[in-house]
């Protein structure tokens, strides 16, 4: 007897699964960020570089100095963990991470949040606004 697959297909040929568009979408969010992983560990490891920069202008902040080492050292990891690991892996891992620290995941949600509302705020700035021509 053939071994069930996870989706089940429908009298129309499409899985019935109750995830199924959500797979969908995972596996090509998975192509995608297959294409951009290697940029992604670059952007990675320019933050860890920034952040190794911001903690050598600290000499006399020990403690300080000490965690933005220790986040730099953590961004590398992070860095080679994105460039070395498939996204159905990184998926996987988050997944458990969400079902086995899920205050942490929280927090990590508010401070990536906030960490794009600076970043697109950023942009907002940086971006030239179109000059508006007088009526005559």
């Amino acid at each position: 007897m053939a071994a069930k697959t996870r989706r089940a297909k429908n009298g129309h040929g499409k899985p019935s699964s109750k995830h199924g568009a959500f797979d969908d979408l995972l596996a090509l969010a998975g192509t995608l960020a297959q294409n951009r992983r290697s940029s992604g560990a670059e952007m990675i490891t320019s933050l860890a570089t920034a952040t190794r920069g911001f903690a050598g202008e600290m000499p006399e902040i020990l403690a300080l100095k000490s965690y933005a080492e220790s986040a730099a050292d953590r961004l590398d990891e992070l860095s080679d963990y994105v460039a070395e690991t498939e996204f159905e892996e990184i998926v996987d891992d988050a997944r458990n991470l969400a079902r086995n620290h899920p205050i942490a995941l929280l927090g990590l949600t508010v401070a990536g949040g906030w960490w794009a509302a600076r970043l697109m705020q950023s942009a907002a700035h940086d971006t030239p606004t179109p000059q508006r021509r007088k009526a005559t």
